[in-house]
């Protein structure tokens, strides 16, 4: 059964919380200056001449600037034209005695005289005789400007930025938050149930499986400090049972626990998806803490965390067949750790802190919802009770 997971080793030493959210919080932080530079003008304007700069267009209209000369030019064969008109007798008749016979020749040599004299003619004259003409030339500035700016604090950081955190970027854009929960506000979001999904369907009150030794009550979950806390108390609890054999049954029970789940608010897509849970998991013995993904039936479901006993249990259950792994992980109750389940449509990968703990084949073809539970299995040592299983925040990803 173990041989369908990849392990990594080692797996009970996992990162620090604190560093591991601190590098998250910088690779964020520069993929918004990223997006930043990006988005400003000034950077447009870069990338609109390094675009024009690296084109055959630009290539052809420098080059055409600097193969222009007065030598080659129309300007100059219209004074070349002009002058020898003037030598014309019919012209000379006209400049010096002021004849004037409406001629073809002279009409030309009156064009050619306004146009040679005028100052934008002149003008265009000395512009093609200097050999450093093209320094004058819009692609000769566009390409002044474009070096001027590719030196630029703004665009060597950009692309510092590209060439070390591409991969980084591109992963981080490939998610997008569909939902999320911080706890700031006292009173807990609509989107939390806290019955299980068949109570919100069938009954009018809790239950839980007649194996288990404590009742849900939703006094049991509440939000203090910007935390969302599960306990688990030494409270004498009525509640439904569900038995196999006899379905709902009054059941009697030494403790009382929490639970929530987004049955009805939000479901994960099968195809691809990403929940990141940051808890912190106190220590009492068979007090379990988990997180599913479940459905309307019994399976298919995704064990994303299940603590009990010092072990961390994951698996995916489809069908009849249990497919989990349980093994030891080194989790301090007084720190908190960011538990993470990521799929594709080839693959489900748990992580703790970003580091994988196992890797399995993805069966899951149906929506889950997200369900967060506290409980006790047999006898829990009332001298370490309570016990409060607390949730800093919650996120759920879709590809963008």
């Amino acid at each position: 059964m173990f041989g369908l997971y990849t392990f990594i080793s080692g797996a009970g030493f996992l990162p620090s919380t604190r560093r591991y959210e601190r590098k998250r919080l910088t690779l964020d932080e520069l993929h918004a200056r990223f997006h930043d530079i990006q988005s400003s003008e000034d950077f447009k304007r870069y990338m609109s001449l390094k675009t024009y700069v690296e084109s055959p267009e630009y290539i052809t209209d420098y080059d055409r600037i600097k193969r222009l000369t007065y030598r080659n030019s129309k300007e100059r064969l219209m004074v070349k034209r002009y002058r020898e008109l003037r030598k014309h007798k019919e012209i000379k008749a006209y400049t010096k005695k002021g004849e004037d016979n409406d001629s073809p020749l002279l009409r030309e040599f009156i064009d050619l005289h306004d146009e040679v004299r005028s100052s934008a003619f002149k003008q265009r004259v000395v512009y093609l005789k200097n050999r450093k003409k093209h320094k004058q030339s819009d692609p000769y500035k566009c390409r002044q400007e474009y070096r001027q700016r590719k030196r630029s604090t703004m665009v060597k950081k950009y692309f510092r930025l590209q060439k070390k955190y591409a991969a980084v970027f591109a992963e981080l854009e490939r998610w997008k938050i569909v939902f999320e929960d911080h706890f700031r506000d006292e009173k807990l979001a609509e989107h939390w149930n806290t019955k299980p999904f068949w109570s919100t369907r069938q009954l009018s009150e809790s239950y839980v499986q007649n194996f288990e030794a404590h009742g849900f009550d939703a006094q049991n979950v509440y939000i203090q400090g910007g935390v969302l806390t599960i306990a688990t108390t030494k409270t004498a609890t009525a509640s439904l049972a569900w038995d196999e054999k006899y379905g709902f049954i009054p059941g009697h029970f030494n403790y009382a626990s929490g639970t929530v789940n987004t049955a009805g608010h939000f479901q994960t897509q099968p195809k691809q998806g990403k929940i990141e849970v940051k808890l912190r998991v106190p220590a009492a013995k068979n007090v379990y803490h988990a997180c599913w993904l479940n459905c309307a039936k019994k399976t298919p479901a995704v064990s994303l965390f299940n603590f009990c006993n010092g072990k961390y249990e994951i698996g995916i259950y489809q069908d009849e067949y249990d497919d989990k792994l349980r093994r030891p992980v080194r989790l301090n109750r007084n720190k908190f750790y960011i538990v993470q389940l990521e799929w594709d449509e080839n693959h489900i990968t748990w992580r703790i802190n970003g580091k994988k703990i196992a890797r399995k084949a993805n069966s899951i073809d149906l929506p889950l919802f997200l369900n967060i539970t506290s409980g006790v299995v047999g006898k829990a040592p009332a001298s370490k009770l309570p016990v409060h299983l607390e949730l800093d925040w919650v996120k759920a990803f879709e590809t963008a």
